[in-house]
């Protein structure tokens, strides 16, 4: 089974199911919000379209935006308190210790960005969960850490999801 085949099924039962919507959204944003998991979860793709058919009608958009910052927020949680729980051992750990200089340039980063590593790195896509990890591992405030985690998620969430509704509805008969 290919990444388009996945991504063109999950489409296919959102339009079909439209109720899932939301519980989708939440479950795509949680996976892709946890480090190693995001690897494996097209989250991203399959948010833009499901916004892409909310923009076509029958879903409603905050519901599903709801339920991705949800998902995101609550995936970026476990992946900081993996981080804050096993500190600098995780590099250690399978499979970081077979990234270190990918690992090295995350914690150079983070040494540079602070806290802002944790929302800039809710935009690049496999690596959602690697900012949280490392804001955890090097003892980011708790305060620090949710505020960025959960204003990351919100214009996150909305930025996969509006523009393909708008576009959508710009192009579609009223």
């Amino acid at each position: 089974m290919t990444f388009a085949t996945i991504v063109a099924d999950i489409t296919s039962f959102v339009q079909t199911h439209s109720t899932w919507a939301p519980a989708l959204a939440f479950g795509l944003a949680f996976g892709e919000s946890i480090v190693i998991v995001s690897l494996f979860v097209p989250g991203s793709v399959v948010l833009l379209a499901i916004g892409a058919l909310i923009g076509a009608g029958g879903i409603e958009l905050w519901p599903s935006w709801l339920a991705a910052v949800a998902g995101g927020t609550l995936g970026n949680l476990i992946s900081f308190w993996f981080g804050r729980h096993y500190g600098e051992r995780a590099l250690t750990m399978w499979p970081f210790n077979r990234y270190p200089e990918t690992m090295a340039a995350g914690q150079h980063f983070f040494e540079r960005w602070g806290s802002w590593t944790v929302f800039l790195t809710r935009f690049s896509g496999p690596l959602h969960g690697v900012g949280a990890l490392v804001a955890g591992m090097f003892g980011t405030p708790a305060l620090l850490f949710h505020t960025a985690n959960v204003a990351s998620a919100m214009v996150w969430a909305f930025l996969v999801l509006a523009p393909a509704a708008a576009t959508l509805r710009a192009f579609l008969p009223a």
